[in-house]
């Protein structure tokens, strides 16, 4: 696994080499166009030459002695770039959550708070170990609210994108309507928390600021509803 190479043409991947410089596996690729105004797009992944090379030669190669070969090498590399002694590779975000939950010792009876924007992941895995998610719904720094009016910051061109605030507002009232229905513990942070300059770093990350305003907000609203514990 140690021996491979590869022949690239206009910059992609084209041969695959295991063995020798002689022996190459040529790799089709299809160049089928979709229509993407008709697509719902999601952030995918980013694939470097590096991640096909590893990928077809794990499928060819990752059997009996050897099918532990990259899981052990992901481990190690990882658990050696963050700084501690074990790192558990999972097959999905999923697994991983619920991997996650179950270390913290999550319960039947306990709740985790959630974003309202999300994957159905981040709920599935609180409800797996027993648990009752807390749907909050999310403000963006890109714009402000007050006194029912919306303020945008212009773009460097001067005109202002509404999208952001459409898209955030719209997510909110689906959330709070819904819970409604369900009879879910919601928050509505989008509407009820208002942010200032100095509470994000960008449109989306809160600064440590933004971020201890977001804690004692969500306190505030949830001690009067989830008893308190000894610990």
């Amino acid at each position: 696994m140690k021996n491979i190479s590869y022949k690239s043409i206009n910059g992609k991947i084209t041969y695959v080499n295991r063995l020798s410089k002689e022996k190459y596996i040529k790799i089709k690729f299809h160049n089928k166009k979709r229509n993407l105004k008709k697509m719902i797009l999601t952030a995918g992944p980013s694939v470097s030459s590096r991640e096909l090379v590893y990928t077809l030669d794990a499928a060819m190669s990752g059997w009996n002695e050897n099918s532990d070969y990259y899981l052990e090498k992901l481990s190690k590399s990882f658990s050696n770039f963050i700084g501690v002694n074990y790192a558990i590779p999972t097959s999905s975000c999923t697994g991983a959550l619920h991997i996650a939950l179950k270390a913290l010792g999550i319960k039947k009876g306990d709740e985790v708070i959630i974003p309202n924007i999300t994957w159905v992941a981040t709920a599935s895995v609180v409800q797996f170990v027993g648990a009752k998610p807390i749907f909050v719904t999310q403000n963006n720094g890109k714009y402000r609210i007050r006194k029912g009016k919306v303020y945008l910051a212009p773009r460097k061109d001067g005109t202002l994108n509404y999208t952001d605030y459409i898209m955030m507002a719209a997510m909110a009232r689906v959330t709070m309507k819904t819970c409604q229905v369900i009879d879910a513990i919601c928050i509505d942070i989008a509407n009820e928390l208002f942010f200032v300059d100095g509470d994000h770093y960008d449109g989306i990350h809160t600064t440590p600021t933004g971020s201890e305003k977001i804690g004692r907000y969500l306190h505030s609203k949830l001690k009067d509803i989830i008893p308190a514990t000894d610990s």
